[in-house]
C-alpha cells in the first residue's frame, strides 16, 4: 500500500510549504483541527523570524533570532530548515561559497549564523 493513501490530500496553498499532510485520513477530526492550527502557528512563527532578521547589525544564531522574535529557540530551529530551502534565509555554513560563520550558543556549543536572503 502506498503511504500517501493514509493521508488526506493537502489543502491548496500558495507556495511550497507543508508538503506533507499533518494528519492521516483515519485520524479523528480533533487531530485534523489541531494540524490545521499548527499551519497557522507556523506561518506566524515564520513572519516573526523574518522580522527578527529584517535589520540585524550582524548575522544571528537561532538562539539570537528566538530572543528577538520572542519565540522559544526550539520553535525557531524547527522553522529554519524550510525557510532556508525556500530561499528566505541564508545559513552561513560555507556550502554556497560564502564563508562559514558560527558563534557559541548559550549551551556552549557552536551555532551557525543566519541572515535574511537578499540582505533585506
Amino acid at each position: 500500500m502506498i503511504q500517501g493513501a493514509f493521508f488526506d490530500e493537502a489543502p491548496e496553498q500558495s507556495g511550497p510549504r507543508h508538503e506533507v499532510p499533518l494528519a492521516r485520513a483515519a485520524d479523528p477530526v480533533t487531530s485534523k483541527v489541531a494540524a490545521a492550527s499548527m499551519v497557522e502557528g507556523a506561518e506566524h512563527h515564520r513572519a516573526l523570524i523574518l522580522e527578527a532578521l529584517a535589520f540585524p547589525s550582524k548575522p544571528l544564531t537561532y538562539w539570537e533570532i528566538a530572543e528577538r522574535a520572542g519565540l522559544e529557540p526550539v520553535a525557531v530551529a524547527r522553522r529554519l530548515a524550510s525557510m532556508i530551502r525556500e530561499g528566505l534565509i541564508i545559513r552561513l555554513d560555507g556550502k554556497d561559497g560564502r564563508p562559514k560563520a558560527m558563534r557559541e550558543s548559550p549551551s556552549g556549543r557552536p551555532a551557525f549564523l543566519h541572515t535574511r536572503a537578499g540582505g533585506s
